[in-house]
């Protein structure tokens, strides 16, 4: 989301969709299998892991943004997402190169798009980012720490 909200105009989101997010799709799933998934938001932040499983063997995607009501959509549910750090776990050379390809090209700036929550019950929560499309989470464990990732050696910071 924070490489989107530094579209400027309408040739740079083509590529942004075309290119970027494609590509790194295509990283994704060519060079090894994703697994769990998890968001975990608390106390003003969110951190997001992905863990893969590759022919290096387990890595892993984590993220941490902070969060603060959206000075941009007006609601309770809608939040301004500020990317602070990024880092890959393990050996997975290709999703770091092409993390930090996406980072060039954002040239540092990192926007903070907004992105709206509506909360269903406790377990369930749709968010929509400033395109429109709609993420559905679903609340699958009560833990809310973030995951060791200690037993995996290496980390590449890309942020």
């Amino acid at each position: 989301m924070a490489r989107r909200s530094s579209c400027s105009s309408d040739p740079i989101l083509r590529s942004y969709y075309e290119d970027d997010c494609m590509n790194l799709q295509q990283t994704l799933q060519s060079s090894g299998k994703i697994g769990t998934i998890r968001q975990i938001v608390k106390g003003g932040q969110m951190t997001s892991e992905i863990d893969f499983v590759t022919g290096f063997g387990k890595s892993a995607l984590v993220s941490i943004a902070a969060l603060r009501p959206s000075a941009i959509t007006s609601g309770p549910s809608a939040w301004d997402v500020s990317l602070r750090s990024c880092e890959v776990k393990g050996n997975y050379p290709q999703l770091a190169r092409q993390l930090r390809e996406i980072k060039a090209v954002m040239s540092g700036v990192i926007k903070a798009p907004p992105f709206a929550t509506t909360y269903l019950d406790e377990n369930v929560r749709i968010g929509r980012d400033q395109d429109g499309a709609v993420y559905v989470f679903r609340k699958a464990l009560d833990n809310t720490n973030p995951t060791d990732y200690s037993s995996i050696r290496g980390t590449t910071k890309i942020i």
